[in-house]
């Protein structure tokens, strides 16, 4: 959270997309673009 990726409102219990967030959005579709070429036990 204190990096940017997400924001986390504690008193709504909500969590949001942070400024930085898009900087790991490769990363985070990386499983499901390439689920195939992934261990089953990884999915």
């Amino acid at each position: 959270m204190e990096r940017g990726f997400v924001t986390w409102d504690r008193n709504e219990n909500i969590v949001k997309k942070g400024s930085r967030f898009d900087a790991i959005t490769p990363l985070l579709d990386r499983p499901n673009d390439h689920g195939g070429d992934l261990p089953d036990v990884y999915l």
